[in-house]
C-alpha cells in the first residue's frame, strides 16, 4: 500500500531529532512519525501543562491517504478541462484571384473598424507595422491569414466556424461582418 505523506516531511526535516529518538511509535495504527518525547514543560516552568508553543500535540487528521474523507474539501470543483475544439489542418495551395480580393477586403475592413474604434488620429499616428502587429488591433495579421485560408477551403460558413478555425477572440463581436466579406 501508500506510505504515509507525512513520513516524508517528518524524514527530510530530522523531526526525530526533536525528541532524540529515531524511531517512532506508530499512529493509530499507521507508519506516521510522531515523537514520543515533547521538551514543553522546560520552556514554561511557571505553566503546569507547559508552553502551548512547543506541545506536541498528535494530530487528529494524519493525511489525505489515510482520511481522505477530511480532505474531500479541497479538490478541484471540476477535474476535467473541456477539450478545445481543434481547427483544421488544411495543405499548402497557391493564392488565386478570389483569395487576393479576400484578404484586400479583410484588410480594408481591418483598417474601417480600427479607425472606428480608435479614431482617424490613431490609424494614422502609427505605423502599420505597430497597427498590426504590436499596438491596438481588431485582428492579427495571423488571424487574418487564417481566415483566407479557411476560406479557400471552404471550411468557413458560420459563426462557430470561424471562431473554431481561428480562435480569434473577437469573433463573437465581428463574426457576421467577416463572414459578410467572405
Amino acid at each position: 500500500g501508500m506510505m504515509c505523506q507525512r513520513k516524508v516531511f517528518n524524514v527530510c526535516f530530522d523531526n526525530g531529532a526533536a525528541s532524540g529518538k529515531n524511531n517512532y511509535p506508530l499512529l493509530n495504527g499507521n507508519t506516521n512519525f510522531m515523537p514520543s518525547v515533547s521538551d514543553h514543560h522546560e520552556c514554561n516552568t511557571d505553566n503546569m501543562q507547559g508552553c502551548p508553543c512547543c506541545h506536541i500535540m498528535e494530530p487528529i487528521v494524519c493525511c489525505n491517504i489515510h482520511n481522505p474523507s477530511d480532505f474531500a474539501s479541497y479538490d478541484p470543483p471540476n477535474s476535467k478541462v473541456p477539450r478545445v475544439t481543434q481547427c483544421s489542418h488544411l495543405p499548402k495551395y497557391t493564392k488565386d484571384d478570389n483569395d487576393y480580393d479576400l484578404e484586400n477586403a479583410l484588410l480594408t475592413w481591418h483598417e474601417e473598424k480600427t479607425v472606428a474604434i480608435y479614431g482617424w488620429a490613431f490609424s494614422f499616428s502609427v505605423s502599420s507595422a505597430c497597427l498590426y502587429n504590436n499596438g491596438p488591433v481588431v485582428m492579427m495579421n495571423s488571424t487574418l491569414d487564417c481566415i483566407i485560408n479557411c476560406t479557400h477551403h471552404q471550411k468557413i460558413q458560420m459563426p462557430q466556424d470561424l471562431k473554431r478555425e481561428t480562435m480569434w477572440t473577437d469573433s463573437d463581436l465581428y463574426a457576421s461582418e467577416v463572414l459578410s466579406l467572405v
